[in-house]
């Protein structure tokens, strides 16, 4: 008798041994996302592990679980399981809250609508709450931000946030890491050209939006600046087409240039009141580092796609000009003005 109640309490054990060290994740593949919402209780998780087929046998997951008391440590996030696991290595995963990183890429984007679209769909917070906090003068005032600077915070890089990180702190974290990007270097940088860290990413941003060659960007900003500092219209193209809301168009006739907006630089002098897209790291050094030189205006230069011809008088500037527009004309694409920058 005792040397078979032995023998059962080592079958007993082994099973128990087996079924909390044992493989109980059914996914076979390299790594699964689990992901578990703010405010979800066990009861929430349970199913969402059965709706997706993650445990082989849910009864002994939940008879650890409720032994570790788990049940009354649910942590929100983002979870990478690997197969195989345990019982115990998934527990101590979901308990300790070890949540694997979402990988957020800023790239380039023209309205707070597309962006907080875009982190909407990467991080659990809702883009609405995102956009309405974009837009909440009080809060943008504490980072010394208005609504319609506060693109410039969203420098383009590759960033690192847990999954369910809210508006508030995401908002914050991009301050943060403005504030970064802002070094002592960069903002001498800045005063040397005249300019305060917020006008160098709005200067960036229409630059970026003109050239998609680096190699010509600081040539177009000092282009810029040198219309700046004699106080004339910029009359860039590129925030005519932000203040018509129509990123689509290739012309641009008077109905556009002539569009009622603080953000149309062919009717008000000096620049806009905020960015028009967030440039990227590449257009802010070109700002930084612009050249200079005597050049005050640019059209595309009909020798070199994608690149653009600059003259220093308004005379040569119709030359190139008229070149481009006859090149065009023969394409078969009329405009309805030649352009003026």
């Amino acid at each position: 008798m005792v040397l078979a109640a032995l023998i059962l309490l080592g079958v007993l054990a082994g099973y128990a041994y087996w079924k909390v060290m044992g493989n109980n994740v059914s996914k076979d593949v390299v790594a699964f996302e689990l992901l578990i919402p703010t405010g979800a209780d066990y009861q929430y998780l349970k199913q969402l592990l059965k709706d997706q087929e993650v445990l082989k046998d849910e009864w002994s997951f939940d008879m650890l679980a409720e032994a570790l008391d788990y049940p009354n440590k649910i942590k929100p996030g983002r979870y990478i399981l690997n197969y195989p696991m345990s019982n115990k290595d998934l527990l101590s995963i979901l308990r300790s809250g070890r949540q694997t990183p979402v990988k957020i890429v800023i790239n380039k984007f023209r309205t707070k609508a597309d962006l907080a679209g875009y982190i909407g769909k990467k991080l659990e917070m809702d883009s609405v709450e995102l956009t309405q906090l974009l837009n909440d003068e009080v809060y943008l005032d504490s980072m010394g931000m208005k609504p319609e600077t506060a693109m410039a915070l969203f420098i383009p890089n590759t960033y690192e946030f847990y999954w369910n990180t809210s508006a508030q702190k995401f908002v914050g974290k991009m301050a943060s890491e403005y504030q970064k990007f802002w070094t002592d270097t960069r903002k001498q940088q800045a005063i040397a050209k005249g300019l305060e860290p917020i006008q160098v990413i709005v200067l960036a941003s229409i630059v970026e939006e003109e050239s998609q060659k680096k190699d010509e960007r600081p040539t177009i900003a000092g282009v810029y600046l040198n219309r700046l500092n004699k106080g004339m219209l910029l009359q860039a193209d590129p925030t005519v087409k932000y203040a018509v809301q129509d990123f689509g168009l290739t012309r641009i006739n008077s109905a556009h240039t002539g569009f009622q907006s603080p953000y149309n630089t062919y009717l008000n002098t000096g620049l806009p009141p905020g960015p028009i897209c967030t440039p990227s790291i590449n257009a802010i050094e070109s700002v930084l580092n612009a050249e200079k030189h005597d050049y005050m205006f640019f059209c595309a230069d009909i020798t070199s796609p994608g690149y653009h011809a600059f003259a220093k008088t308004f005379e040569q500037h119709l030359q190139y000009a008229r070149k481009y527009w006859k090149q065009q004309d023969k394409a078969g694409n009329h405009a309805p003005t030649p352009p003026s920058i």
